[in-house]
């Protein structure tokens, strides 16, 4: 089986349901991606990265938790998503402003949370899962996550 089929595979039948809300968006194309779960993190923590990326770098983060009332995660979620962006179920794509292209996934509100054994093992899946689908369209050009 080829590395393409087997990535297309997996999609189907593994991949979390994230990747489906990706047809509603309009992604750019990238050179590359790098996949940040964020959980319990304040805004700043992110912010200190940005400096660093290339404009050809997608950044996909996965704000997580398990806990309802996590104030910390639901803030950094306000603060990622406070400009326009495009939006497919939980998931807000920005692009074009001062800081670095997001995807940006919801997963700290009620009814998206994580439960609280998987944490951050499946915000990585959930990111991960993401970034393949997008390397799979040929939005991403590099296989490396």
């Amino acid at each position: 089986m080829s590395p393409e089929k087997a990535q297309l595979q997996y999609l189907e039948r593994y991949a979390e349901p994230e990747i489906h809300a990706l047809e509603g968006l309009d992604i750019r194309r990238y050179a590359h991606c790098l996949v940040i779960p964020a959980h319990r993190e304040p805004p700043e923590s992110l912010i200190q990265v940005w400096p660093h990326a290339d404009p050809g770098l997608l950044m996909i983060v996965v704000v997580n938790s398990w806990d309802s009332t996590d104030r910390i995660s639901q803030l950094m979620l306000q603060n990622l998503t406070r400009e326009p962006a495009q939006q497919s179920g939980h998931l807000h794509y920005i692009h074009g402003s001062a800081r670095p292209d997001l995807i940006i996934v919801d997963r700290c509100l009620p009814g998206r949370l994580i439960p609280r054994r998987q944490g951050v093992g499946l915000a990585r899946k959930i990111g991960a899962d993401v970034a393949l689908a997008l390397i799979c369209s040929g939005a991403i050009e590099s296989p490396l996550i």
